[in-house]
């Protein structure tokens, strides 16, 4: 039986020779093969959506998600609804999960139902690729970390107040300016420490 590495290497092979049947085939095969290894199933279905198969990967995904769910593997969970959330950004199904996969992975977070709330997850109006990006904008505000302003450079997050629903940050013109969630969550831009800048 073939190695994983060989099979990725056959399953690239085919995302590049744009044969997305074999490729789909491949995937549903690997699926029977290698139940318990979902985490490389879902690295190949990033790769779909990477070669601009949306739509395809959204399906794939959707067959992952319940097993990542129950296995409690929640980032990956999370994942594969983002996936799914970009080819069926108004499924009602999937705002709920994604709503759910937040609260597991940051049930400890108190900046959380703010954030949610800010980034109208729940709100069945706002598309879910923009609410997803605006709450993980938020998400990464955590304080210490750095982010960036097309105007103003870059900052670095002095506090994050829930109560005001404000996140205080540290630009190179302003040492302490508050921006309200809704308008960083569409302004800013989060980095990590590595960068370059």
């Amino acid at each position: 039986m073939p190695s994983t590495h060989e099979h990725h290497e056959t399953f690239r092979i085919f995302l590049a020779q744009r044969k997305w049947d074999e490729a789909q085939s491949l995937w549903l095969d690997l699926v029977e093969q290698l139940p318990d290894q979902t985490e490389f199933l879902l690295i190949l279905t990033k790769e779909v959506a990477d070669a601009g198969q949306t739509d395809l990967a959204a399906e794939l995904a959707s067959l992952l998600s319940p097993n990542l769910k129950a296995a409690g593997k929640h980032n990956e969970w999370l994942y594969a609804l983002k996936l799914q959330a970009h080819a069926t950004p108004n499924d009602r199904a999937i705002r709920t999960q994604l709503i759910e996969a937040y609260q597991q992975i940051y049930q400890n977070d108190p900046r959380l139902k703010p954030i949610l709330a800010v980034a109208q997850l729940d709100h069945h109006r706002t598309p879910l690729p923009m609410a997803i990006t605006r709450a993980d904008t938020l998400l990464a505000l955590a304080v210490g970390s750095f982010c960036q302003h097309k105007s103003w450079g870059i900052g670095r997050v002095k506090s994050f107040d829930t109560a005001l629903n404000r996140v205080v940050v540290a630009f190179p013109h302003s040492p302490e300016h508050p921006m309200q969630l809704n308008y960083a969550a569409d302004s800013l831009g989060s980095l990590n420490a590595e960068h370059i800048e």
